[in-house]
């Protein structure tokens, strides 16, 4: 790791990170998980997420009018778009319909908020 690198780190309070990860988290799954096909726990114990996994049948759809509204949907293995010619697989269905929604520490609970306003405008169930 470079000394640059090592600096930034440094100055990162990654208590503050992990909770605010955790607490985003949370606020997205109690609205969220009755419709969500991944039952995922509330208590995350010591685990940090990257984001919160939601899978719907249209997530394809769902992601498109996250994105349209203004709010960051990554997606993640594009690959897989190349790798799989059986398109009904669940990898494939995965891929395609797993909206990663960003809960990351940049983002306030206002912003969680709003996420939720902007789902409850797509009808995803």
């Amino acid at each position: 790791m470079s000394k640059f690198t090592q600096a930034l780190l440094s100055n990162v309070n990654f208590d503050s990170v992990n909770q605010r990860r955790v607490e985003n988290y949370v606020i997205l799954h109690d609205y969220l998980h009755a419709n969500n096909q991944l039952k995922l726990s509330s208590d995350l114990g010591n685990n940090v997420p990257l984001c919160y996994p939601f899978l719907v049948n249209k997530g394809h759809q769902l992601k498109q009018f996250l994105i349209s509204n203004r709010i960051f949907i990554p997606t993640y293995w594009p690959n897989v778009r190349e790798w799989i010619n059986d398109k009904s697989c669940f990898e494939y269905y995965l891929f395609k319909n797993l909206v990663c929604i960003p809960i990351d520490q940049r983002y306030s609970i206002d912003d969680m908020n709003h996420i939720i306003n902007t789902l409850k405008k797509f009808e995803y169930a």
